[in-house]
């Protein structure tokens, strides 16, 4: 990664963990707590299904009844675990949703206050819809760099 891309994820950085704002934060960490647990029990359904496939390959005639009482058993579990990792992933998603929206509403703003405080003659050789199109471009680019960064390259 270049310099001027470690920059720009640094600065964009302060709009995601801003200073004082421990609302956001404690979302932030939430969603990660989330997304740990998710990828925990996403680890273990696999495990239950080796185990369920173990379990029912033994003689009947030997284990009698507790066969199908542990079958059962390890059959919920199993899907206890795919439910309980699809959960904690939507919850994460919607927990770090207003992080997102917060970090791209505040950096549009800045974006803004910036853009009106231009000299005049920036915007007389500037056509809008070009200036409001890479606006909208870039909340979602950065909202794609957030999801990224936070969601998938931090748990790799």
């Amino acid at each position: 990664m270049s310099k001027a891309g470690v920059r720009i994820i640094l600065s964009m950085f302060k709009y995601v963990w801003p200073k004082g704002d421990w609302a956001t934060k404690s979302r932030i960490i939430a969603a990660l707590s989330l997304m740990v647990a998710s990828k925990l029990l996403t680890v273990q359904v696999p495990i239950l299904f080796k185990d369920i496939v173990d379990t029912l390959n033994v003689d009947l005639a030997a284990t009698g009844g507790t066969l199908s009482t542990v079958a059962t058993a390890m059959l919920i579990g199993y899907g206890a675990a795919r439910l309980g990792s699809t959960l904690f992933q939507e919850l994460r998603n919607a927990i770090f949703a207003n992080v997102q929206q917060s970090a791209i509403r505040n950096l549009a703003l800045s974006v803004f206050k910036h853009l009106l405080n231009l000299d005049i003659r920036f915007h007389l050789s500037r056509e809008t819809g070009g200036l409001t199109r890479a606006i909208d471009r870039g909340t979602k680019g950065i909202s794609f760099i957030l999801s990224s960064l936070v969601m998938h390259l931090v748990p790799t």
